[in-house]
């Protein structure tokens, strides 16, 4: 695990959809800009990747019945925007237990059988959760507290752009 970041998102929508866009990004060719409502630049465009809340996100980008992404979405971690579209193949894994600690960060690229998070039941035992594909780290996120409930996306189409 790297040095601790907190990512930020952006899930593909319609301009229409927003009233009150905080932040968006603008994609060129190279690289990727973060750009504010202030800009007065995003009614220029039809559909924009709008900046969501992080930590419950996943409830508007991932269709868990079917095992796949509903919307485009971009995660922004360090300098590197990484983005997976709706296309994309990816592995979804969940982890339950008494204490659960995350051994990987958003953007790290695990093998078949890395371990993901350490899993502390509450018989004291110690296990440890693996990714079943190989890929990048997309997302990761808490979903309950107790038990702790761990939920992470992993793909090997996410393509990587810098941020300016």
């Amino acid at each position: 695990m790297r040095w601790l970041t907190i990512p930020r998102i952006f899930i593909k929508r319609n301009i229409s959809d927003y009233e009150n866009i905080r932040n968006f990004l603008i994609i060129k060719d190279d690289y990727v800009e973060i750009a504010s409502r202030t800009n007065n630049i995003a009614h220029l465009f039809n559909e924009i990747y709008v900046e969501e809340v992080y930590d419950d996100s996943y409830k508007y980008f991932l269709d868990f019945e079917n095992n796949k992404l509903c919307r485009d979405v971009c995660v922004i971690v360090s300098n590197n925007a990484l983005f997976l579209d709706t296309n994309a193949k990816i592995s979804l894994r969940e982890f339950i237990g008494r204490n659960i600690v995350p051994l990987v960060s958003v953007g790290e690229i695990v093998n078949k059988s890395s371990r993901l998070v350490a899993i502390f039941t509450g018989k004291r035992e110690l296990r440890y959760g693996l990714s079943t594909c190989s890929g990048i780290v997309f997302y990761f996120t808490q979903t309950e507290y107790k038990p702790q409930k761990y939920l992470f996306v992993i793909s090997e189409d996410v393509k990587v752009k810098k941020v300016v």
